[in-house]
């Protein structure tokens, strides 16, 4: 359960697909199986303030990149801004 996720970050599920960038830039869903975890990937739970700090203006960007109403940036950003 949650419990055992918690203390086995790195747990896969072999029947699961995930999504990749093709060579086209297209998405292209491949098997968990064939997959690895990024040694860069942080667990959100050991981010540093700094760390999300530097995050939220990225996010933000991308969700504006990505035609997300205004109103809805607009709310993520003061309540990011507000942590």
């Amino acid at each position: 359960g949650l419990d055992d996720m918690l203390t086995n970050y790195h747990i896969k599920d072999d029947d699961g697909i995930v999504p990749t960038i093709g060579q086209d830039g297209s998405t292209v869903w491949i098997s968990a199986a064939t997959t690895r975890p990024s040694a860069g990937v942080i667990p959100d739970h050991n981010l540093t303030t700094v760390d999300f700090t530097q995050a939220v203006p990225q996010m933000i960007t991308s969700f504006e990149d990505k035609g997300w109403p205004k109103q809805r940036v607009m709310m993520l950003a003061y309540f990011w801004g507000a942590l």
